[in-house]
């Protein structure tokens, strides 16, 4: 797989975002159009009722096929064609994992800290617990030297360094797949895997104006939480729960007879346009939704912030207007009610209907970070 180089600016770029829904991607040309893009394509999977990693996997990797040949056959009618020489994956849960690590190096003579060595053995270390994973990107938290925390470690000295890192992980069978469909359409291009808290998170904090909060990435099976501290995330998890959880209840329930009407009846429900008594079920089913993602909730919370150290401030991003219903009403009765704070962050909305906010959020990270 090669990666992107800073040095090949010419030709488009596109960006493909994997989530547990769907995949989107689009092509950009000119950078300076943040939201401009020259082509936009989306596959949603195929709505599975009992869902399991292998089904999710298997209509994950026939869309992405889909998505890469409309994305060729596509950009090739465009007048003044350019060649796509550099392709950004973004990972969405679940298809990459967090984990925390720390390490200790202790030398008998005083060396010079240095970080790209402290980011190898935190790596190393890592791939050890994770033989089948491949490390996309690691970010240092805290760094202790003799005992002291530090900072800027450049010119410092010491015999004993201690470091902890978040490092966020993906099958390699997973990325095997992905550079393999790639190659098929796009065999010269430039390849670039990151995961969405990674690129999105100074954006996000740009835009709500905070820099430590909660952050909360909603999909349609998956729920990801990000504790954010001084604009980096510091701790991840992700938690079974997303629109798709409601949509599965409303089906088994009788309310609706598949996705395609639940998910009608839901945007019917948010914009007031139902009867009644198909509202008073809707809501009786939302309740008991909410109840049983809100236990989850707490338990997942509790295991990575631990009791009273929970942020003041909620970002919610959704990955469909249909989902804020849903999650946002999560995230109120629990954690208003039982944390107490009632500062939400503003759920972004993104401009262009066809787009996902997750999704604008992505290319946005990506075009700050790499143009």
């Amino acid at each position: 797989m090669s990666f992107f180089s800073t040095q090949k600016k010419e030709g488009k770029s596109a960006v493909i975002f994997l989530s547990s829904g769907s995949i989107e991607a689009g092509i950009f040309s000119d950078a300076s159009k943040i939201n401009k893009l020259d082509l936009f394509v989306k596959e949603n999977f195929k709505f599975i009722q009992n869902i399991d990693p292998d089904a999710l996997e298997k209509e994950t990797f026939l869309s992405l096929g889909k998505v890469l040949k409309k994305i060729l056959t596509e950009n090739s009618k465009k007048i003044n064609n350019k060649k796509i020489n550099r392709i950004f994956f973004v990972l969405g849960a679940p298809w990459y994992i967090s984990t925390s690590i720390s390490i200790d190096i202790k030398k008998s003579n005083a060396f010079f800290v240095n970080k790209d060595e402290i980011i190898k053995e935190l790596e190393l270390k890592n791939l050890e617990n994770n033989e089948d994973y491949t490390v996309i990107e690691s970010r240092i938290v805290s760094i202790l030297a003799n005992g002291y925390e530090i900072k800027d470690i450049k010119g410092k000295r010491a015999k004993h360094v201690s470091a902890k890192a978040i490092s966020n992980l993906s099958e390699k069978r997973i990325l095997k797949k992905i550079d393999h469909e790639t190659q098929k359409f796009f065999p010269e291009a430039y390849i670039k895997v990151s995961t969405l808290p990674s690129i999105s998170v100074e954006e996000i904090s740009e835009k709500i104006n905070k820099k430590n909060y909660l952050l909360v990435l909603s999909e349609d099976e998956i729920t990801e939480i990000c504790l954010i501290k001084d604009k980096r995330s510091i701790e991840s998890i992700s938690v079974p729960f997303g629109k798709n959880t409601f949509l599965r209840a409303m089906i088994d329930q009788g309310l609706a007879t598949d996705s395609n009407s639940a998910d009608s009846m839901l945007k019917m429900f948010e914009e007031g346009h139902i009867a009644s008594e198909k509202k008073e079920n809707i809501e009786k089913i939302m309740n008991e939704t909410s109840l049983l993602c809100s236990k989850i909730l707490k338990e997942s919370l509790f295991r990575f912030i631990g009791k009273g150290s929970y942020p003041d401030s909620v970002a919610i991003l959704n990955s469909s207007k249909e989902a804020n219903l849903v999650i946002k009403n999560i995230f109120n009765d629990y954690y208003i009610n039982n944390i107490g704070h009632k500062d939400f962050a503003k759920i972004l909305l993104s401009k262009d209907l066809n787009e996902s906010v997750l999704f604008s959020v992505a290319v946005s990270g990506i075009k700050s970070l790499y143009f």
